[in-house]
């Protein structure tokens, strides 16, 4: 698969279609965790009116993967990561009541060409969602083919079994379309402490020798949290909060608190995960893509190390990292008290000018209201179809995923 990175010309556009040596021959070498569900024509009207949707809200660095990878030991669970397909699809599709083979093909296509790129691994093809949408095709409303499109997800799965679906959302200015599309949802709310948190970004940025933005990651968790709090008031949402540390400290007490609330029996199976992520990254032959995945989420691949917890402590004799730690615990004071963090010992206030980072979050929620709920729908297409030309016509996520991103 090396050679598609030196050999560019390989990837022709040709009316939309991307052709690549990897499109089919060697997808399932690229990917073998990714297979087909099994029992989809067991799959039944009910199962879907009666699936659990839940969603897990969080930050990055938060280990929402990994939390979301152990949930999806379990048969009865679905796990999504970050994708948008409820709210961009909304538009055109939410008023359709009467839906033909001819709306499935295209919402099919539109499913792919419209992803954020974050489709792969999980979602197991669009002839298995065209599948199971065509076996339901007289009982279709928007709600169901959400539902639907979520059992898409099901790699390796028998989908007869799955009860829950938790689709994982880091957007905080997005959480209100999804408790508005689904208002009796659960969710679970996955919170670090700001200073690990802060200092993990910072951390990995370093490593990359990327610029180390420590206003965004401050009171990026500051807003975060603060939204995730008004809209779970506001729509009355039943929620958990998963302490990362207890997660970490206490695996199988907060597990097992984790699945009475998500109405699921509590299974050792979550601890299997590293057997199945080691699998999947040392099939990776892609260079480029092998160190993306390690680099954001090797931690998936090794059992839980409680050495994660409070990491920051252990470099507060580094002057840039002590400024950083007590900035951060200056500005989030008051949201980490709310949520039973406590000041630490060598604590001074400390304050970085940070207004541009204040007006940047704030245009984020701008922005996605103007994109999500004012552009037209017909607009959004044509962007995505000039932006991704190759995802017009493909079958699965790998062109998607990586082209753009790797070659």
């Amino acid at each position: 698969m090396n050679n598609c990175s030196s050999e560019p010309n390989k990837f022709i556009k040709k009316q939309g279609t991307l052709i690549s040596s990897f499109q089919m021959e060697d997808v399932h070498d690229f990917n073998p965790i990714v297979g087909k569900p099994q029992n989809i024509d067991k799959v039944t009207l009910n199962q879907i009116d009666n699936l659990n949707i839940s969603y897990l809200f969080s930050t990055g660095r938060s280990a929402s993967t990994l939390l979301g990878i152990m949930l999806m030991m379990h048969e009865q669970v679905i796990f999504t990561s970050e994708e948008v397909f409820p709210i961009i699809l909304k538009q055109k599709y939410q008023k359709i009541n009467r839906w033909t083979e001819e709306t499935i093909k295209n919402y099919c296509a539109d499913f792919i060409l419209m992803s954020e790129g974050k489709l792969y691994p999980f979602f197991c093809g669009k002839d298995v969602l065209y599948e199971l949408l065509l076996k339901f095709k007289e009982h279709l409303n928007y709600k169901r083919v959400i539902r639907i499109s979520y059992l898409a997800f099901g790699i390796n799965k028998d989908l007869s079994k799955v009860t829950t679906i938790i689709d994982k959302q880091l957007r905080y200015y997005l959480a209100h379309h999804y408790l508005k599309l689904f208002p009796h949802a659960k969710v679970l709310l996955l919170v670090r402490d700001p200073r690990d948190n802060v200092y993990s970004k910072f951390k990995r940025a370093e490593g990359r020798s990327l610029f180390k933005p420590t206003c965004l990651y401050i009171h990026t968790w500051i807003y975060a949290f603060h939204n995730y709090f008004k809209i779970l008031k506001q729509y009355h949402t039943p929620f958990h909060i998963v302490n990362y540390e207890k997660l970490i400290n206490e695996s199988t007490t907060t597990l097992q608190n984790i699945s009475q609330f998500l109405s699921i029996p509590y299974t050792e199976k979550f601890f299997n995960y590293p057997t199945i992520t080691n699998h999947f990254f040392q099939t990776i032959t892609h260079q480029k893509l092998k160190e993306h995945f390690y680099i954001i989420h090797k931690s998936i691949t090794q059992p839980i190390n409680p050495q994660k917890i409070n990491e920051w402590k252990n470099y507060m004799n580094n002057s840039e990292i002590t400024t950083i730690i007590n900035a951060t615990w200056t500005d989030s004071k008051r949201m980490a008290e709310k949520l039973n963090y406590t000041e630490h010992a060598n604590y001074r206030v400390k304050k970085f000018n940070c207004w541009k980072t204040k007006l940047k979050i704030k245009l984020d929620f701008l922005s996605s209201y103007i994109y999500f709920s004012l552009i037209p729908y017909f607009i959004k297409r044509y962007i995505k179809k000039k932006k991704y030309p190759y995802r017009i016509n493909a079958l699965s996520t790998y062109d998607l995923f990586l082209r753009p991103r790797f070659l």
